[in-house]
């Protein structure tokens, strides 16, 4: 007779926002996806804080009377809440309530990265797109290029986009979204 082998515990949304709650992770940034509670990659620097500044700014103009989170809690799914560096919602703000916003409320989420390149291409990006956020975007701070993801489907997403810096952004889902890129990237 073989012994079992203990296994991995996968944890619910609300297990792990009642755990958020009451404080465990207090001082340790996490992030839950697909059941596991994952610490979140440190930004590598001041590049990646002055183009969430900057994208703030650019989106908050673009969307005045829409939701703008900065780094604020999403649960995307019954194993998956996630801070992504920037999402905005589908309808104006006043329209949600506190309890919290959830995949369904969200047109766009966006990450920023440098260190955490990898991770925001494959799991995160699986994870929105399972969701069923309509447009991902990786502002791809190493190669100074935005990855526009849309249409999702399935685990991925059916068009992807390479906006260098020089050129203007037009969003392929949400029509009034113009961006001046170049605003985005911390000067080289």
């Amino acid at each position: 007779m073989s012994a079992a082998l203990p296994q991995p515990m996968k944890w619910s949304s609300d297990r792990y926002l009642k755990l958020v709650e009451d404080g465990v992770f207090q001082d340790e940034p996490v992030e839950l996806l697909f059941g596991d509670i994952l610490k979140k990659m440190s930004p590598s620097g001041s590049a990646h804080v002055a183009c969430i500044l900057r994208l703030t700014r650019e989106l908050t103009m673009n969307f005045p009377t829409r939701g703008v989170g900065i780094q604020c809690t999403v649960k995307l799914s019954d194993g998956s809440v996630v801070d992504p560096d920037a999402w905005v919602t589908k309808g104006p703000i006043d329209d949600y309530d506190t309890s919290g916003f959830e995949a369904s409320d969200l047109d766009l989420v966006i990450e920023v990265a440098d260190s955490s390149l990898k991770f925001d291409r494959g799991a995160k990006l699986s994870a929105y797109a399972l969701a069923g956020i309509p447009e991902y975007w990786v502002i791809n701070l190493i190669d100074r290029i935005i990855e526009v993801y849309s249409s999702p489907i399935g685990d991925n997403y059916g068009l992807k986009l390479i906006v260098l810096p020089t050129e203007g952004l037009r969003s392929p889902t949400l029509g009034a979204l113009s961006i001046d890129t170049k605003k985005l990237f911390p000067k080289a």
